[in-house]
């Protein structure tokens, strides 16, 4: 019995738990149930109010996006970096827009200058310098810089570019216009023309065809002339040849001949004595002052200082009749004060037993009424014949007798200046411009020189030293002094022998040869000049 009591105890026990625990289970359900609609409220309601926000971000998110597209940065999401690249936009908008204006500018100055505007055309184009400049400064210095007013001055821009266009076109319509009459002006001028055109063409036709016809009958008797022409300068192309055959063939002959004639002149001219035209005579000799008056003066040329050779009255020749004697001037006399003749002293008298007297000739060699006598003189000068060369005495001589030497060619080892100075002082002389020096030889040989002096003597040497083999400088010297005595023959001028020139001159063959010496001792000279010194005196 008692366990049953004990069952049922724990049975109530049980069932009382059971009771309490579906009891709080009611409660625990209840608030539950209450919590989650409290909970469920406000779900639905933040899904409600997360939907509104979803709306209004997804509606601003779209606006965005049409904007950015609007703005022309579609592919830029941060608005911070719209804005950035907004600003950089302006910036190279408004440098595009000033290189824009300075271009235009740069454009109208240079069409300006191109066409040299002045007036009115000049103002136009500083007008239109001014209203680009405006333009842009309305643009870039325009203190409202937003979008709307950046595009409100671009539509003030894009309505002065229509009017400009615009007026642009109607311009062009216009000047299409004038052109278009102009060209019709022009067609109606050109069809004046063109009918004119024709008209001439068809009378240029006709006389063409005439002027053919004609043509073809002054060819055929130009083709007959040229036929007979030809054939006559045939028979003449024949006749030259044989007149230049000939012609050669006389001239090869006559300068033979010519050449046989200058020979024969040359050899014939140096055997030549008869003396030239003297120069006066004597009128008066005077042996106790040693004096002599000629018939000569101032107004013939002859000067003081001038010598004369004498020869006799009957002389005929000079190489076979020596001179009497040699004078020199010391007074000349003028005819303008009545003086007809001149006091010359006696130099020397070369035979005693053959006086000078009265009515001799006196010669010069290098006077002549008018001008001094040219000289030319050409290679080796030996005057006596001692083997050295004296063409200075003989120039002395030349010079002292009214002559000039016009041309000198010395032989090679002989000193040169000599003749160039002579040939200077004598185209000083005549008033001629000095020709310049070809190799040896110093001035030139003219058609007036009174001959080429040449020494074809001898030395009278017994021991003279054996020439070697030519020199260039020999066969150059020969090669001149061929054509130097080619150059006289040809001008006409005569060859003159040394010893024919001196007795002209009246040079003493039999003067003796000073000597010249080859070496001294000079130790015993100062010996010789040397005082001696006073001898010992002798004591008593």
């Amino acid at each position: 019995m008692a366990a049953s009591s004990n069952e049922s105890f724990g049975l109530k026990i049980a069932t009382a738990f059971s009771i309490a625990l579906a009891v709080v289970l009611l409660i625990s359900v209840y608030f539950l149930n209450s919590n989650y609609n409290i909970e469920y409220e406000k779900r639905v309601k933040a899904e409600a109010d997360a939907g509104k926000a979803n709306t209004a971000v997804r509606t601003a998110t779209e606006s965005y996006n049409e904007m950015r597209t609007a703005l022309g940065y579609p592919a830029i999401e941060e608005i911070e970096s719209v804005r950035d690249q907004m600003k950089k936009d302006q910036v190279q908008l408004k440098a595009e827009i000033e290189a824009i204006n300075t271009e235009v500018t740069e454009m109208i100055t240079q069409a300006q200058q191109k066409g040299q505007a002045k007036g009115t055309d000049a103002a136009q184009f500083e007008a239109l310098k001014a209203r680009a400049r405006e333009i842009a400064d309305a643009f870039l210095n325009n203190p409202d810089q937003s979008y709307k007013a950046q595009v409100t001055r671009l539509k003030d821009l894009t309505a002065n570019q229509a009017k400009l266009t615009t007026a642009l076109a109607l311009n062009y319509i216009d000047v299409r216009r004038d052109l278009e009459l102009a060209n019709e002006v022009n067609a109606q001028a050109k069809a004046v023309v063109e009918n004119g055109l024709a008209a001439a063409k068809t009378e240029l036709d006709d006389t063409i065809r005439r002027d053919e016809e004609v043509r073809e009958t002054l060819v055929k008797d130009n083709r007959e002339k040229a036929e007979t022409i030809a054939n006559t300068e045939t028979r003449l192309t024949n006749i030259v040849n044989e007149n230049y055959a000939k012609s050669e063939k006389s001239a090869k002959t006559i300068s033979e001949l010519n050449a046989v004639l200058r020979d024969v002149r040359d050899q014939q001219a140096r055997k030549e004595d008869v003396m030239n035209k003297p120069g006066g005579r004597v009128t008066f000799v005077d042996y106790g002052s040693g004096t002599v008056r000629v018939n000569v003066n101032r107004a013939q040329g002859v000067r003081p200082l001038m010598r004369f050779t004498i020869f006799d009255k009957n002389a005929v020749g000079i190489t076979s009749d020596r001179p009497k004697a040699a004078v020199e001037l010391i007074k000349v006399g003028d005819p303008a004060r009545g003086e007809n003749d001149s006091l010359a002293r006696i130099v020397k008298t070369y035979d005693p037993a053959d006086p000078i007297r009265y009515n001799d000739y006196i010669f010069s060699v290098g006077w002549s009424y008018d001008h001094p006598q040219r000289f030319a003189l050409i290679g080796k000068i030996d005057v006596n014949r001692d083997g050295r060369d004296d063409r200075g005495d003989l120039i002395r001589m030349i010079e002292a007798s009214g002559g000039v030497i016009e041309y000198d060619l010395p032989p090679p080892g002989t000193d040169r200046s000599v003749g160039q100075a002579a040939v200077a002082r004598a185209f000083d002389r005549l008033g001629e411009p000095l020709p310049a020096p070809v190799g040896r030889a110093s001035g030139k040989i003219s058609g007036l020189a009174f001959g080429y002096v040449i020494d074809t003597r001898p030395s009278l040497l017994l021991f003279q030293p054996k020439t070697g083999e030519p020199t260039k400088e020999d066969i150059a010297y020969l090669q001149e002094e061929s054509q130097a005595t080619k150059e006289a023959r040809d001008n006409g001028v005569r060859p003159l022998p040394l010893e024919k020139l001196l007795n002209m001159l009246g040079y003493d063959f039999s003067a003796p040869i000073e000597g010249r010496r080859e070496a001294f001792d000079k130790g015993g000279v100062q010996e010789l000049v040397k005082p001696k010194p006073p001898g010992p005196t002798s004591s008593n």
